[in-house]
């Protein structure tokens, strides 16, 4: 059985997300004719990941709070290097 509720996503699931992404996005020719599918493809991801955020519950204590600040650093550091590699091939030829 999982610890995880419904509607909450892993950080290994987000991770796995954004590799998949990453490596599609790192093939030119896919890159070439579908960057307005990767573009659609990261907007609806990164606002999922944000709504999976907001809609975690509220701390109780201080444990889940620190927990909270765990999660929240790591998501946030998948999601900017996800940013981070989609905008170094911007406007670039390989």
């Amino acid at each position: 059985t999982s610890n995880i509720s419904p509607g909450v996503i892993s950080l290994e699931v987000l991770s796995e997300i954004c590799a998949t992404l990453s490596e599609l996005w790192n093939i030119s020719s896919l890159r070439d004719c579908l960057t307005n599918q990767f573009e659609t493809i990261f907007t609806g991801f990164y606002q999922r990941a944000l709504a999976l955020l907001r809609k975690r519950p509220n701390p109780v204590d201080s444990a889940s709070f620190n927990a909270n600040l765990v999660f929240d650093a790591e998501v946030e550091i998948i999601l900017e290097s996800l940013v981070d590699i989609l905008c170094l091939h911007d406007n670039h030829d390989d």
